[in-house]
């Protein structure tokens, strides 16, 4: 965590807690995106065991490690806001952490889209097998594209990709 000078009081600390399965947090989450892989992290300023907040205009830096297993490049950091909306955060990679800014702390998100997902929309249905129709008859594909249709380069995508966005869709 990061802050200017004068931003927190003196002796501030970051808590960064994970929010576990079958919480409000991870509950609400878990219903808006669907198939997408995530983590929910209660996230805090402490001064003397008491949470505080940086203030309306004061703007701090939270950096956090990349969770394992994910491919960060392609995630998204969300706040959790009290009334179960999300609010997507500014965030880049550097050097193996998600780094943002933000004036509140609550709840956030590190949500990746699943394997198949090719329009990002964090489900697979018939839509993501008709992109990669698409893509087989031309349309551009970008990185993002290719992670999810588990190819290395779009010569890769072909009629075996959509088989496997089937299998995801049917369990297959």
């Amino acid at each position: 965590m990061e802050s200017a000078p004068g931003v927190l009081p003196e002796g501030t600390t970051l808590s960064v807690e994970p929010s576990p399965d079958g919480t409000t947090g991870f509950a609400l989450v878990q219903a808006v995106m669907g198939m997408a892989k995530f983590e929910v992290y209660d996230i805090n300023l402490m001064v003397g065991g008491v949470t505080i907040q940086p203030g309306k205009g004061k703007v701090i830096t939270i950096k956090i490690p990349v969770p394992a297993g994910y491919t960060a490049q392609f995630c998204t950091i969300y706040r959790v806001e009290t009334d179960g909306s999300l609010t997507k955060m500014q965030a880049i990679v550097e050097d193996g952490f998600f780094v943002f800014t933000t004036e509140h702390l609550s709840l956030y998100t590190f949500v990746q889209p699943p394997k198949g997902d090719i329009n990002s929309d964090y489900y697979v249905n018939i839509e993501d097998i008709l992109l990669v129709r698409d893509i087989i008859f031309g349309k551009p594909a970008d990185d993002y594209v290719l992670w999810a249709a588990g190819a290395e380069s779009k010569a890769d995508v072909n009629i075996e990709t959509i088989l496997m966005v089937r299998d995801i869709i049917f369990g297959g």
